[in-house]
């Protein structure tokens, strides 16, 4: 598994920061959840809720990394919390 990251420390976002595009994603919540996270990585913007878990399973080369979300069968996103609740964010390619 090869991972791509610049470790570059990213903001989260609430609901009311995301633009009325980038709302049109998540058409399954509403204004009033503002429960949700949301991050901006490469020109998309990922509800971080959505994300799988990453297990202490060092066999899906994942190992270090909090979260995922799979774009194709071969490739997608990782996550990983910081100390000040920040997250990093990733590319996997297999």
């Amino acid at each position: 598994m090869k991972i791509i990251t610049n470790n570059q420390p990213r903001q989260l976002l609430y609901w009311e920061e995301l633009t009325k595009e980038e709302k049109k994603n998540f058409d399954y919540l509403t204004p009033e959840d503002t429960t949700n996270q949301f991050v901006r990585y490469k020109g998309w913007v990922y509800d971080v809720h959505d994300m799988m878990r990453v297990m202490n399973d060092m066999r899906s080369g994942l190992g270090g990394w909090d979260g995922y979300v799979s774009e194709s069968y071969f490739s997608g996103v990782v996550l990983k919390w910081t100390v000040d609740a920040d997250v990093i964010m990733g590319r996997y390619f297999s």
